[in-house]
């Protein structure tokens, strides 16, 4: 990760979205805001296989896939399954639906970010701004999880949640939940070798 949190320059991202107009725009969304490098999937199923051998700063996906039998909150829910998203990773949902129950989820979901569609450029790099500002406070907890340092991620954690911004509580209590099961990685999140294969393929 780059080390000031408005710098991309040094950022690599993924765009998850079938509708090529919607990828193209959001790609030129980021590379505007500097990202160096931005990959595209038009594909659940296709931007998996790029996560299994990359790790990216951002991943910016769209929740519905019309043509496709899985959502972009299945393509997360295996991520984190299988151990494919590192805890750096700022994972974005875009979409264009608003009811109260896809609000919700994606408020359980401990997402960084839920985006309506359409959106001003603006909107998307405070997002952005304002997550790696809250992944950066939060890093020694993540690492104390990849490090398998439970007891100390659990007690970071648990200090945190009551001195961050309200806004940040989900991603304390998403640590919080992952140190206290206390399950060590099966493997790193860099080794380059394939996953099992996603559930909903």
């Amino acid at each position: 990760m780059a080390a000031l949190e408005n710098d991309f320059s040094a950022c690599s991202a993924l765009v998850v979205d079938g509708n090529p107009t919607s990828r193209s725009i959001l790609v030129s969304q980021l590379r505007d805001f500097g990202v160096a490098s931005v990959a595209q999937a038009a594909r659940p199923v296709d931007a998996r296989r790029q996560l299994e051998f990359k790790a990216f700063d951002f991943v910016l996906c769209e929740q519905h896939f019309p043509n496709d039998n899985t959502s972009g909150q299945d393509l997360l829910d295996d991520l984190r399954r299988n151990q494919l998203l590192p805890f750096s990773t700022i994972f974005i949902m875009i979409t264009g639906e608003a009811t109260y129950a896809k609000v919700a989820e994606a408020a359980e979901s401990a997402l960084d970010g839920y985006m309506l569609k359409p959106h001003k450029a603006t909107q998307l790099g405070d997002r952005l701004v304002a997550a790696r500002i809250r992944k950066v406070s939060l890093q020694e907890i993540f690492s104390a999880i990849e490090d398998e340092r439970f007891e100390e991620a659990a007690s970071r954690a648990k200090a945190c949640s009551g001195s961050m911004p309200r806004a940040w509580g989900p991603s304390c209590c998403c640590a919080l939940a992952v140190a206290q099961r206390r399950k060590p990685c099966t493997r790193p999140w860099w080794t380059p070798r394939p996953c099992p294969g996603p559930s909903w393929a």
